[in-house]
């Protein structure tokens, strides 16, 4: 396998390459030593679209191109990206406080199956912004967010469980939403900070 860095030859430890989450995390330690960040990977000319598929072509690939750009570049994309992502959280959720009295059960379900799988999707991706808000930081306040979430999560799964439709509406509307609004202002103090990396 042959490994680029911005179409120039890149030597990694072999290993670095034995599977691609490997081989991007030793490519992105060299990048951050040069305030810099992946932008894509390319496999055999080939972009994928999710890391499962990328992973199986790494696998047997000839030849994987990384291009970079620089790390205030990634850093704003991520956090615009991440509250893009959040509006559509809270849209999801105040969607949810309606239907969940008025909708199909199946579809209820369904729906709040796909806002827990994009709010812990979310909190996941959080960490990735830790090069501005410092590691340390950053892990602190992932750790509150997990702990108050685990608590609503807790209560509305108890709610649902005994097909409380009122009480699971209530529940969203007065648990779930204002924590997903604390998480929504917090991504925007964010996003304002890393206005001040576009100078």
């Amino acid at each position: 396998m042959k490994l680029y860095l911005d179409s120039e030859n890149l030597d990694l430890n072999p290993d670095a390459t034995k599977d691609l989450e490997a081989c991007c995390s030793e490519v992105m330690k060299q990048l951050l030593s040069r305030s810099r960040s992946i932008a894509s990977c390319s496999i055999d000319g080939k972009l994928y679209s999710t890391m499962p598929e990328a992973s199986a072509a790494f696998s047997q690939a000839k030849a994987v191109n990384f291009t970079s750009i620089p790390l205030k570049t990634a850093l704003i994309s991520m956090a615009e990206e991440h509250n893009a992502e959040m509006e559509v959280i809270e849209e999801m959720c105040e969607a949810l406080v309606t239907d969940s009295l008025l909708a199909d059960p199946n579809e209820i379900v369904r729906q709040w199956s796909a806002l827990c799988d994009k709010i812990k999707e979310r909190i996941s991706h959080l960490g990735s912004l830790a090069a501005v808000q410092g590691e340390d930081v950053m892990n602190a306040l992932i750790d509150v967010y997990y702990v108050q979430l685990n608590d609503i999560m807790k209560n509305l799964g108890e709610v649902f469980s005994k097909a409380d439709v009122v009480g699971f509406s209530d529940a969203l509307e007065s648990r779930l939403l204002p924590w997903i609004k604390q998480m929504r202002e917090f991504s925007n103090s964010f996003a304002t900070k890393l206005e001040t990396l576009r100078s």
